[in-house]
């Protein structure tokens, strides 16, 4: 798993790009790589093809945990996306478990600095 250092703005949302995480894998459909997040940390957002999709940490309605997972073809074509919600937090980020196969996972985190807006002068 490639997971580059990165940054989010405070209180805005980015696009998470390919370059900043990718799983590697020869001759395989990014389709089949699946990254399923296991749990986001305080202030951190996360959008999949414009939808917000609820904290992994958060349960469903019938008590279960909540499931959050996109692939590296959404990563690639730039429709997941990480931000902040705006509170003190300085670090967003997410953990996962990264998969193609039923053999083949890798567990990571994926952390992102959170930097001040500063107004263009």
């Amino acid at each position: 798993v490639a997971n580059v250092e990165s940054a989010v703005t405070h209180n805005m949302t980015s696009v998470l790009s390919w370059t900043k995480l990718y799983y590697l894998v020869e001759d395989v459909n990014s389709e089949l790589i699946e990254y399923s997040v296991s749990f986001v940390l305080p202030g951190t957002t996360l959008t999949v093809d414009g939808e917000a999709i609820s904290a992994a940490n958060d349960t469903q309605s019938d008590g279960t945990p909540a499931t959050i997972s996109f692939t590296q073809a959404d990563i690639d074509n730039g429709t997941v996306a990480i931000g902040h919600d705006g509170g003190n937090e300085t670090v967003a980020g997410f953990d996962f478990v990264v998969s193609y196969g039923p053999s083949s996972t890798a567990t990571d985190s994926f952390r992102a600095n959170v930097t001040e807006n500063l107004p263009i002068q």
